[in-house]
């Protein structure tokens, strides 16, 4: 039997919230307050031809090619209880 996971997207794909709630679990203090300002209250845009559109605020995922994305998949994938 062959089980085949892909994770392709998997740094776009997990919420904010359900990490940082999993990482209050074993942190605590600062380094949830230091994780929630790197996560949170991000916004997003899509210029074309100098017109922007209105921003978005990012829910989901970790800025592509950030030193913390592999890290904050493994904290958010690992049992930490």
């Amino acid at each position: 039997m062959l089980t085949v996971l892909d994770l392709s997207a998997a740094f776009d794909s997990f919420d904010h919230d359900s990490l940082l709630k999993r990482l209050h679990t074993c942190l605590g203090g600062q380094m949830i307050d230091w994780f929630a300002s790197y996560l949170c209250r991000r916004v997003q845009r899509v210029r074309i031809s100098g017109t922007s559109s209105t921003p978005s605020v990012v829910l989901y995922g970790i800025p592509q090619g950030s030193v913390l994305g592999p890290i904050s998949f493994l904290l958010y994938t690992a049992d930490l209880l």
